[in-house]
């Protein structure tokens, strides 16, 4: 068994890509072929020993990724979307039944609202994927699809 783990958007590390896989030593071996020597920059090493450091930083952020999922489904609850409860930082979210999927980004795109559309992954037809991060990004992703849709 392998575990990868991103330390992306928790700690604040997205634009670094720093991440880490763990595992038998011998499963690793033949991964470690094929990565560089210096994958990592001084800056994305430093970055991350901070971020591991910062414990208070890392609980702030669970509790905003916690309140905006809550967020997220009561507002899907209210809009009648179907969406998939998730233990991580984004709710997968099926818009079919108010318009089309590539339709609702491109017009939360023009408000400067960057969500995925997932409607051509396998099982994902007509949905998209919202990112629960910061509350406060959350309230205005949730106000903007509230205007896309219709609450019937």
């Amino acid at each position: 068994m392998l575990i990868g783990r991103t330390f992306a958007k928790a700690h604040g590390l997205a634009g670094l890509r720093a991440g880490c896989l763990i595992g038998n030593a011998a499963r690793l071996e033949s991964i470690r072929e094929a990565v560089p020597p210096y994958s990592l920059s001084v800056f994305a090493v430093a970055g991350w020993r901070a971020a591991l450091k910062d414990l208070e930083y890392l609980a702030w952020y669970r509790t905003q990724v916690e309140e905006s999922r809550g967020l997220l489904y009561a507002a899907c609850d209210r809009l009648n979307l179907p969406y998939w409860k998730s233990a991580g930082n984004f709710v997968l979210i099926n818009v079919s039944a108010v318009g089309d999927p590539a339709e609702i980004v491109d017009a939360l795109a023009s408000r400067d609202i960057l969500v995925r559309n997932r409607s051509n992954d396998p099982g994902c037809a007509g949905c998209i994927r919202i990112t629960a991060g910061l509350v406060r990004h959350t309230e205005i992703v949730i106000e903007a699809l509230e205007g896309l849709c219709v609450v019937p």
